[in-house]
């Protein structure tokens, strides 16, 4: 299952109010919005930074999720839980990074960032499922939820399905599964 991180934020109440419509094309802008960010969330860094979401009402914006692998982790277990089924949760940001002159999570990502993840994906499977919901939420409005069947039988006889990866962010430097491998 593939979620959109605003969904994340929202529910996590990562939400700002900002007189204006954010401009990060300069490192001093970056860093002018991070100073203000963080008087209401002293955890924000550029990575909300470059993550901001427009909200549903004027001047309202979105942080990134705090923890999105931890989150994909419980999203999973609740699902089990409730279905009977281990499944594997990828939590996105519609922007791909690099697209904002940043690499979110060490490392060139297309069309969207998966920034959290279960351990059962490796990244890579965890970037192609980001990428294929990404184009399926463009086609279709309002459906910040995605579930994506794996394309092999190999690929359904995964370990570690819905398990922990690990606290934060998606992070390549930590990969050792960086290619697809299960």
């Amino acid at each position: 299952m593939v979620v959109a991180s605003k969904i994340v934020s929202l529910w996590q109440g990562r939400v700002v109010q900002l007189p204006e419509a954010p401009d990060i094309r300069s490192k001093a802008r970056r860093s002018a919005l991070e100073n203000a960010l963080s008087l209401q969330f002293p955890d924000a860094d550029l990575r909300d930074v470059i993550m901001l979401d427009r909200g549903a009402r004027d001047g309202e914006y979105l942080l990134g999720p705090e923890n999105p692998n931890r989150v994909a982790s419980q999203l999973a277990t609740r699902l089990h839980e409730s279905t009977g089924i281990r499944v594997d949760v990828v939590i996105t940001d519609s922007a791909a990074g690099v697209a904002k002159g940043e690499a979110l999570i060490g490392c060139v990502t297309f069309l969207a960032t998966a920034i959290g993840a279960t351990a059962g994906l490796s990244l890579l499977h965890a970037q192609r499922c980001a990428a294929a919901s990404e184009v399926v939420r463009n086609a279709r409005a309002l459906h910040p939820f995605t579930v994506v069947r794996p394309e092999s039988v190999r690929s359904r006889r995964r370990e570690k399905v819905g398990e922990h990866r690990y606290d934060g962010f998606l992070d390549a430097s930590r990969e050792a599964r960086f290619l697809l491998d299960g």
